[in-house]
């Protein structure tokens, strides 16, 4: 069974619809993510180079 990451709450600003008048001002995103991920490896070496870095996941979703 896969482990469960979860990221809530990331607040993002960006250019979100159609209509001219959305597409003038950026607007608040909010952005809740649930990942699932193997990290028997992290967990059976206790090393954090085996382990997932949350910092790195949210900078991909920001992108």
């Amino acid at each position: 069974m896969p482990d469960r990451i979860v990221i809530k709450n990331l607040l993002l600003r960006g250019i979100v619809g159609i209509k001219p008048e959305e597409r003038e001002k950026r607007q608040d995103i909010l952005i809740n993510l649930e990942l699932s991920a193997d990290l028997r490896r992290a967990g059976d070496s206790d090393a954090i180079a085996d382990a997932l870095n949350y910092r790195s996941v949210a900078k991909d979703v920001i992108e």
